[in-house]
């Protein structure tokens, strides 16, 4: 049976591959909830399939578009 050459180095990433970033150029910010906010939050992001912080930021970019603050 023939043996493999051991591996040299860290090895890599191939570029282009992994998830790619929801958000391009994110910035963090915390913030705090009431606890029936957050538990609603939780059961309606599960209930679409997607995260609290998509939930969020679609409802920040909605509120700036009817405030007429979109870029």
């Amino acid at each position: 049976m023939a043996t493999r050459p051991k591996r040299r180095g860290p090895g890599g990433a191939r570029p282009g591959a992994g998830r790619k970033r929801i958000v391009q150029d994110p910035e963090r910010i915390a913030v705090d909830l009431e606890k029936p906010d957050l538990d609603a939050l939780r059961s309606l992001a599960r209930d679409r399939d997607t995260s609290v912080a998509d939930l969020i930021r679609r409802a920040v970019t909605q509120l700036l578009r009817r405030a007429g603050r979109t870029k």
